[in-house]
């Protein structure tokens, strides 16, 4: 067929498929005069099912794909933070389980675990600490990005080497009593407790411990509870299907060798931004396709 006028270039391209379209509609006939319409419509609507499986297949294979992808990174994520393979290795693995026995996925407390060891929390404390704030979140309703709104006033906490009236706001903002558990846990009257912040006189790890003293003991097993609502036990088994799927995934990735592939077309996605760069459109593309394949390409 005629070729359309693309700014300066003709792209001509011939196919006749009236032949292949007239066989095709024989063939529909032969087979409804040897088996009937209904024999037909019932092969259809297999090979429709079929499509169906096939397509839905394909999703699950291309999302466990990506989580087993997605863990790559956080694996080399953590490599990063905590000096090593194994140590990473060992602390993903641990997260998962924690992960397991919370209304929190796995995506959920692996990000909040990157944020503590940014912050300046041992890799030992985070589970620690990540059962106490997500007890408090739990009890007090809290989703994940109320979390991580304790975190960063635990955070600041830790990164000023203080204790300062806006961490004391930023926990009192998320539903804790804040100067209540730390004048609780001082041994001293709230006035008093509001006093010692304002001379900065409470150190952060004394501030710390303070407030994870205090929310135990006020919502001390919340996640385990929340864990066994209806829920709680959904995110397990979401969570537990995408660890499935990350295993799949991973051995998808290795057995196809996807990586390898990948990488072969981002060297040529490279090299063709090169040619463009230094030698032209024609001459990247005929690079790329072959002398044949870009006379299809003609010049106006």
């Amino acid at each position: 067929m005629a070729g359309k006028p693309i700014g300066s270039f003709c792209v001509g391209l011939g196919l006749d498929t009236r032949e292949f379209q007239r066989k095709i509609r024989l063939a529909e006939r032969d087979l409804q005069g040897a088996f009937g319409s209904a024999a037909i419509r019932t092969s259809q609507a297999l090979a429709a099912s079929i499509a169906g499986v096939t397509a839905a297949v394909g999703y699950l294979g291309a999302k466990s794909v990506k989580l087993a992808a997605d863990l790559e990174t956080q694996t080399k994520a953590f490599q990063r933070l905590l000096g090593g393979a194994d140590a990473a290795k060992t602390k993903l693995e641990e997260l998962q389980g924690f992960a397991a026995q919370t209304p929190f996925t796995f995506t959920e407390v692996t990000d909040a675990t990157k944020r503590l060891l940014a912050l300046g929390f041992a890799a030992e404390e985070v589970i620690p600490v990540l059962t106490s704030i997500g007890d408090a979140a739990s009890g007090l309703g809290l989703d994940s990005g109320g979390m991580d709104r304790i975190i960063k006033a635990f955070g600041d906490i830790r990164s000023k080497g203080v204790l300062a009236t806006q961490e004391i706001k930023q926990l009192a903002e998320n539903g804790i009593p804040a100067f209540e558990i730390l004048a609780q846990n001082l041994g001293v009257t709230i006035p008093e407790a509001m006093k010692l912040v304002e001379d900065r006189a409470v150190d952060s790890q004394t501030a710390v411990n303070a407030f994870m003293t205090g929310i135990n003991q006020r919502f001390g097993g919340m996640m385990e509870i929340q864990s066994k609502t209806m829920f709680g036990m959904w995110s397990t088994i979401v969570d537990e299907a995408e660890n499935s799927m990350r295993v799949v995934g991973a051995q998808i990735t290795q057995s196809a060798g996807l990586k390898s592939a990948i990488q072969q077309v981002r060297d040529a996605a490279i090299s063709f931004r090169h040619d463009l760069e230094n030698r032209g459109f024609m001459n990247a593309f005929s690079n790329i396709l072959g002398e044949k394949a870009t006379a299809a390409v003609i010049v106006t």
